[in-house]
């Protein structure tokens, strides 16, 4: 027989499936925006063509600035207009679509005529302007399905929008080119006609767990910058002589770095619902930059291994803004979701700008190695301080729950849990016990039972009140407390 746990997967897999089977346009258009990302950013053909010219790193460094603007603009006006939707207006698709466009054939002309360099900076401004919109409407749309699913569906789309920029490098420059155009198009049309439909799930009620969501808006900012920065680092180690080989070779990491990206997002989603969100940063995202800033620092394994290692964590922490933004903007946030979404990824655009305009010989063993350290004490200084702030909160809703002057008044309550619940006699004093974070050793020896009978009493707790954990036994607990 499948455990709790076991059917709580299944379910979300279940979910999954579904929420793409409701939302096909988004899905479809959301793997056709990666791919129109990648190709925007790290087409060989363009990129060879601008290395040659020497102004590579300005034509990326034009479209970062571009987004640093963008997103800045698009996070004040939200600020202002806190009940403002961008995806809710026509005009936002009609945008992005044209500016998409437009971006390919610019910085494809020098491609194809050798001239015009001054063309391509003008599609790289394009390039940055349009895919500033989309981050927004992205998530905005996305968050419709339903914060808990969105991890995996993030690496869904990445994984078939990589596996598109792969097969449009095949083809012809010209109607690659051409495709690519189009893509943008058929972006525009499908994320518009998703917005007019009723097909949203979850959304955002009820997701918001105060025992999950141990971070705030602010650290979450912190983060996105020093992951940025990080990246900006990585990348400019990277870019470094770009001639032919290299350009393809930091291409095929930035693929690989996405790649690993994406199976980090399924291993958020598998474990979203039992970590934190500054837990779920330590586990999958900095491992990977720190180790990537590692390997630049140390400067042992060229560029291709730091490149993809670095570039995997900084993609899974790009995707993951987008669910922490739907988290963080659930009911009960002062943060409406468009200005979440556009502040954490004006953070990290700003971050990335503030990395790639280092002089390139401060991308060094002194420069890396302190941001290793800089990034790895910062996360872990918000996880603990975060935690310590998190038990002293228990506290009070404990106190408040457990302490209640008279009897009669908590006899009221455990028979409400009775009731409520069904628990046994026995295992109404386990709950007792466990909401007082009493561990299971000493329980066992205050009823006087072995520590794996309390064990059981516990999994049927958990099971009858539909949680997974003290901390949510205790916010039921609390909630039928108030209705006494």
């Amino acid at each position: 027989m499948a455990s709790g746990e076991e059917k709580s997967q299944e379910s979300s897999v279940v979910a999954v499936a579904a929420a793409v089977q409701n939302a096909p346009l988004l899905v479809l258009g959301s793997i056709a925006w990666w791919a129109i990302h990648y190709s925007l950013l790290w087409d060989a053909r363009i990129a060879e063509t601008y290395s040659a010219e020497g102004i590579h790193d300005i034509r990326f460094i034009v479209t970062v600035a571009a987004t640093v603007v963008v997103l800045g603009s698009l996070t004040l006006i939200s600020r202002r207009h806190p009940t403002l939707v961008y995806a809710n207006h026509a005009i936002t698709y009609a945008v992005f679509g044209a500016c998409l466009v437009a971006s390919f054939f610019l910085m494809g002309a020098p491609v194809l005529t050798g001239e015009n360099i001054t063309l391509g900076i003008v599609g790289a401004v394009l390039s940055g302007v349009g895919s500033s919109v989309v981050i927004v409407v992205y998530g905005e749309l996305h968050a419709r399905m339903g914060c808990s699913i969105e991890p995996a569906i993030f690496a869904v789309e990445v994984l078939g929008g990589i596996a598109m920029y792969l097969a449009l490098l095949l083809i012809p420059f010209v109607a690659h080119l051409v495709i690519n155009a189009l893509l943008s198009v058929i972006l525009a049309v499908f994320f518009f006609r998703y917005s007019q439909s009723d097909s949203s799930s979850e959304g955002l009620a009820g997701l918001r767990n105060a025992r999950r969501v141990d971070a705030t808006v602010n650290q979450v900012v912190g983060v996105a910058v020093l992951t940025g920065f990080a990246y900006g680092l990585i990348r400019l180690y990277a870019s470094n002589g770009m001639d032919e080989t290299s350009v393809q070779f930091s291409m095929y990491s930035e693929c690989l770095g996405s790649c690993f990206g994406a199976l980090l997002l399924f291993g958020v989603f598998a474990f979203g619902r039992r970590q934190s969100l500054l837990e779920q940063c330590l586990l999958f995202v900095v491992p990977m930059v720190t180790t990537g800033m590692l390997f630049v620092s140390l400067q042992a394994m060229g560029t291709f291994a730091p490149t993809a290692i670095g570039t995997g964590g900084f993609a899974c922490f790009f995707n993951m803004m987008w669910y922490f933004a739907a988290v963080l903007a659930s009911p009960g946030s002062k943060h409406c979701l468009s200005f979440s979404v556009s502040l954490l990824f004006f953070s990290s655009q700003l971050g990335q700008l503030v990395g790639v305009l280092v002089p390139a010989q401060f991308a060094n063993l002194f420069s890396t190695g302190l941001m290793y350290l800089l990034f790895l004490v910062t996360i872990l200084f918000m996880y603990l301080r975060a935690r310590a702030n998190q038990d002293s909160a228990l506290e009070a809703p404990k106190n408040e729950l457990m302490n209640r002057s008279p009897d009669h008044d908590l006899e009221m309550q455990k028979e409400r849990w009775q009731s409520e619940l069904g628990l046994s006699p026995r295992e109404l004093e386990v709950a007792l016990l466990l909401v007082q974070r009493v561990p299971y050793r000493q329980i066992a020896e205050q009823l006087y039972v072995s520590e794996n009978t309390v064990k059981t009493h516990a999994r049927n707790i958990y099971k009858k009140a539909g949680v997974s954990s003290r901390e949510e036994l205790l916010d039921t607990l609390e909630a039928l407390a108030k209705k006494v």
